[in-house]
């Protein structure tokens, strides 16, 4: 039946009854609005798999893994309350492919529309499994499911309809093709907070820890050359460590290719965020791939070299004040793996005041127990050899110690230690060892700081290290 008034426009009238309602009333209801939410929000921060207690889940996965055929009585005796917990605990219930296939069976079964707010929660909850599955041509039955039933809904929720609207950034990646996640980054790109991003699929803010929005996070600072304003802010909001490893780690492997990258900065949030490169546990992410893992190997050593750097740097010029042994070990920089200073806890109270080294110097501080002649020591790890450098360079040599030969095994343990007895002179100074000169070149031994000495030291390295600089 058509209109009685053939100009008359139904859409066009609707929009106008906004004009009937009092712009004081619609600023009050807005403000009610913006607060009911802050509230939901206060009140549903936590993830919907904390609301299944730890006995039912118990109880539901002894029940799944009870049922051997996909017989539908025995699918149909799945309550709501437990479907929902089969599918956002999916990955902690089901063992293999067949087990994700029947937890699909038993949702299927026993459909619901609001499944697929749950169906969703696990495919952004878990976008790096399924986005591997994929790529191996291997797609997920859940997540097979959760788009099925998307593209089948035909309801009013508001929601779910939105999300079958942008559908297309739920898309997996497959081969070289476009993923959902990146088209979504672009989308994101006009947003004045990233962190505002779950709104666009009609989420809360405190979705933002879902594990969908990492890829979005990496991308984002990736893209930009400075360290993004709100960087801190972003990832308390998103609550994923190994999201703030992934972020850094390309701070700090892309500083060379972008200069307006704060490399202090940078440094300061990988030791504040991820930890001191010396903790080889914190830099490495449990069930990533190859290419993450090496990205972060590689981020770690660069790191540790930036440290070194700056050790040499404050201890040899700001510390003991001495610029040449500085300029010639900065050379050297890019080969030294491991350093350690040695000293009575004055020394380390006078380094820790007069050097910015204040942050790290616990790992790297070795506490003597007695002062001598030569107040500090500086160790230096290269190759198999352990270099030792006193404070007092007129009073004592440079000594080198290699693997497998006399003494390196006690000079070792003594890197390792944290606390040693005794002085720096007991501990470093040993006259069997023989003087390293230009005419004579044995495998380890001891360097007067004379005049030459650089040149001496140097062929050494080279002869001996294969290190030419």
């Amino acid at each position: 039946m058509g209109t009685l008034i053939s100009t008359f426009n139904p859409e066009k009238f609707a929009l106008k009854a906004s004009d009937a309602i009092p712009w004081l009333l619609t600023k009050k209801i807005k403000s009610l609005s913006e607060e009911l939410n802050q509230l939901a929000e206060k009140l549903d921060a936590k993830p919907n798999v904390e609301l299944f207690q730890k006995d039912f889940v118990e109880s539901v996965e002894k029940k799944f893994h009870r049922l051997k055929n996909l017989d539908e009585i025995q699918l149909r005796t799945f309550t709501k309350k437990e479907c929902k917990c089969l599918c956002l605990l999916a990955r902690q219930i089901a063992k293999n492919e067949h087990d994700f296939a029947k937890i699909a069976s038993i949702l299927d079964e026993n459909w619901r529309d609001s499944f697929i707010r749950s169906l969703l929660r696990f495919t952004l909850s878990n976008w790096n499994f399924l986005e591997k599955e994929s790529i191996r041509r291997n797609e997920n039955p859940l997540y097979r499911l959760f788009i099925r039933k998307l593209n089948q809904y035909d309801g009013v929720n508001y929601r779910i309809c939105q999300w079958k609207k942008k559908k297309s950034f739920f898309k997996l990646r497959r081969g070289k093709g476009k993923s959902g996640s990146l088209e979504f980054f672009e989308a994101c790109s006009s947003l004045p907070r990233l962190y505002d991003a779950p709104g666009i699929l009609n989420l809360r803010i405190s979705d933002f820890c879902l594990e969908y929005f990492q890829k979005v996070i990496c991308l984002y600072c990736k893209s930009r050359d400075v360290i993004a304003p709100d960087f801190e802010q972003l990832m308390a909001v998103h609550k994923n460590d190994n999201t703030q490893k992934i972020v850094i780690a390309n701070y700090i492997c892309d500083v060379q290719k972008k200069p307006k990258l704060d490399q202090k900065k940078i440094e300061h949030y990988a030791l504040k965020m991820i930890g001191h490169p010396s903790q080889l546990y914190r830099w490495t992410i449990e069930g990533a791939d190859s290419s993450t893992n090496e990205l972060l190997e590689s981020s770690r050593k660069k790191l540790n070299q930036w440290l070194i750097a700056k050790y040499i740097d404050e201890i040899f010029r700001g510390f003991m004040r001495d610029s040449s042994r500085k300029d010639f070990w900065m050379k050297y920089v890019d080969y030294i793996s491991e350093i350690k200073i040695a000293g009575k806890d004055d020394v380390r109270r006078e380094i820790e005041y007069s050097t910015t080294l204040k942050d790290t110097l616990h790992y790297y501080f070795i506490r003597m127990s007695r002062k001598g002649m030569n107040p500090c020591a500086f160790l230096m790890k290269i190759k198999d050899a352990l270099i030792v450098e006193f404070s007092e360079s007129n009073k004592g040599c440079v000594y080198i110690y290699r693997d497998g030969m006399p003494r390196y095994d006690w000079m070792a343990h003594c890197f390792r230690a944290k606390q040693l007895t005794g002085s720096v002179d007991e501990l470093f100074k040993d006259s069997a060892f023989d003087y390293i000169k230009w005419y004579s070149s044995p495998k380890y031994g001891r360097l007067r700081h004379s005049t030459g000495w650089e040149s001496s030291l140097s062929d050494w390295l080279q002869r001996e290290l294969g290190i030419n600089v």
